[in-house]
């Protein structure tokens, strides 16, 4: 048995025997680290068995997952080897342990194992993780299934370890905050990018409904949509723009004083890249700058010319952009509505509209777009901050 000190939440977690352990916990709350350690004891006490570790995407099993798990075995002088072509590691000459991303399951299909180890199992596809357990089946030895994760609303894990938790499954919560050895900083650095509601996620490893409301829950018009507001002049002007042929949609930007004002809105029905930058020309000037979605690079929305060639084509500055994750982009907006950072004009009916009412299973095909121009704005001016935390739960 390998002898380190342990959080007491992650010690719970090592030790749980029921057949399936989640611990769900915020950033920084030595998930991955606890789980790196569980899977060295199974590679140690049951050196005749293979098992199974999963993440998201190679690229986060590679730079979380393993970069965790090799980083241990150095620290603690345990041989292994890790074949990279094949993705498989050995621990002191264990069976195979596969090493598999959930961007390809099928590949999972044919293994037999004994263990499985999940990293960030909350964003799974529920269907990918089914088939990640039906490899659950080797014999003479105890058949387990560990994960960890941030929480992501009331999904199938919430299903499962909850609403039909049983006396094969045990759930572990803990919070960013009871990780002694994070920087001082840290939560500060992570309340200061996430809205009241997305603190008990990300920061308390709470269950909270994200999917069953409106995405923009952090909107109150009484709070975020305020009068007066008009274009200021000598100030910059930019518009985060959405690529959509119905409706062509757009918001217009103003960033005073580390807050962002939307002055005025485009919506144009069945539209296309030259009708909304013409419009943009002509009534804001080619001085403006374009916030775009990053993809419109690529983009034809009815023309030879990509999309952000078109508006460099008029003269339109055109910001160099990376899309974030859906869900970064919407916890980012939400983050400034309840922060008061982000206020919008009442002529903008249909970006208010939007952030009432939009929800990401709606079928109103007319919503999400303006909503969309705004959040690559937002997300320009004030991107989510996530503090750096590779190996600072060295125990």
């Amino acid at each position: 048995m390998i002898d380190i000190n342990l959080l007491p939440k992650q010690k719970e977690f090592i030790t749980a025997t029921e057949k399936f352990v989640l611990y769900a916990g915020g950033l920084g709350s030595g998930k991955t680290y606890a789980l790196a350690i569980w899977i060295i004891i199974q590679a140690i006490t049951q050196p005749f068995i293979s098992g199974l570790i999963i993440n998201n995407t190679y690229g986060q099993l590679r730079d979380t997952t393993l970069n965790t798990l090799f980083n241990l075995l150095i620290d603690f002088g345990i041989v292994f080897k890790y074949n990279s072509q094949n993705s498989i590691l050995k621990i002191n000459n264990s069976a195979d342990i596969y090493c598999r991303s959930m961007d390809n399951s099928l590949a999972l299909r044919g293994l037999e194992v004994g263990w499985i180890a999940c990293d960030e199992a909350a964003f799974y596809r529920e269907q990918d993780f089914h088939i990640a357990i039906g490899r659950l089946r080797a014999t003479n030895c105890k058949l387990q299934c560990k994960l960890v994760s941030t929480p992501s609303g009331f999904n199938y894990l919430y299903k499962m370890f909850i609403e039909n938790n049983n006396e094969k499954t045990k759930l572990i919560q803990s919070s960013s905050s009871a990780n002694h050895y994070l920087p001082a900083d840290y939560i500060d650095t992570l309340r200061a990018n996430y809205d009241s509601e997305l603190a008990k996620q990300e920061i308390e490893g709470e269950f909270i409904n994200v999917k069953g409301i409106k995405t923009y829950y952090a909107f109150d018009r009484k709070i975020n949509v305020v009068n007066n507001i008009e274009l200021t002049a000598n100030i910059p002007i930019y518009i985060g723009m959405d690529f959509n042929v119905d409706p062509m949609t757009a918001v217009v930007v103003q960033y005073i004083d580390n807050r962002i004002y939307i002055v005025d809105e485009i919506f144009l029905r069945k539209s296309n890249t030259e009708a909304i930058s013409n419009y943009i020309v002509t009534k804001y000037s080619s001085n403006c700058s374009i916030i775009p979605d990053s993809t419109g690079g690529s983009n034809k929305t009815n023309s030879s010319l990509s999309d952000l060639q078109i508006l460099r084509n008029l003269g339109l500055h055109v910001a160099k952009t990376h899309n974030p994750h859906r869900r970064d982009r919407f916890n980012c907006v939400n983050n400034l509505l309840n922060k008061e950072t982000l206020l919008i004009s009442p002529k903008c009916a249909n970006l208010i509209k939007d952030l009432e009412q939009y929800h990401e299973d709606t079928n109103d095909k007319l919503l999400g777009h303006i909503s969309d121009a705004l959040g690559y704005a937002c997300w320009h001016f004030a991107p989510l901050q996530k503090p750096k935390s590779t190996n600072i739960i060295n125990l």
